[in-house]
């Protein structure tokens, strides 16, 4: 729901500035330029979207707040950035999940050839070639089932850190959006206001 919330605001935004062929006095004075300028990024609008802005304003004798509108636009910029590299990190996660899979699987073959090996070396009708050959392969395949779960564990500790990785960018994106709901709130706050 938060998450609704923090989408719907720029787009609300957005549409009321974009809705708008100028801004009125009060808005031009109450204006939160850097989430007007969030707005203006999200909706793919260009940086000279400020300039019509700033034409409205300007015949109140209002010039809008060029430096806080850009950190909007650049806030915007940074978390879609942020969201693409969760999307990364996601990719690898699903195939390290599956790549372990496929290593258990791998596992769970060499064990069952590994009790088979030495299960037939313990037969009293196996030869003598044949229980060594057996034996062999059962060290071999002991060997085999280390090394195989060792590149388990490691991914399993790759996973973790890119676990942690994604929810530290996450946690990055939950306060840029408090930012944004925060400011936005203000800005609708003193918009109802007005209206009352």
């Amino acid at each position: 729901m938060h998450l609704i919330k923090s989408l719907a605001l720029p787009v609300i935004v957005t549409l009321f500035i974009s809705g708008c062929a100028t801004m009125s006095e009060q808005e031009c004075l109450t204006a939160d330029w850097q989430t007007i300028g969030y707005a203006d990024g999200q909706a793919a609008k260009q940086p000279a979207e400020i300039d019509r802005h700033n034409s409205a304003c300007m015949k109140y004798g209002i010039k809008p707040d060029q430096g806080a509108y850009e950190r909007g636009a650049t806030n915007y910029l940074y978390k879609k950035m942020l969201g693409q590299n969760i999307q990364g990190i996601n990719s690898e996660i699903t195939a390290i999940d599956q790549k372990i899979a496929d290593l258990l699987q791998n596992v769970q073959q060499k064990m069952q050839n590994k009790e088979y090996s030495l299960h037939a070396a313990v037969q009293a009708d196996t030869s003598k070639i044949d229980k060594f050959l057996y034996l062999g392969n059962t060290k071999l395949l002991k060997y085999e089932i280390k090394e195989k779960q060792k590149e388990i564990e490691q991914l399993e500790e790759r996973k973790s850190e890119l676990l942690q990785q994604n929810l530290t960018l996450q946690q990055e994106i939950n306060t840029l959006d408090a930012k944004s709901l925060s400011t936005g709130n203000n800005l609708f706050g003193d918009r109802q206001e007005e209206r009352l």
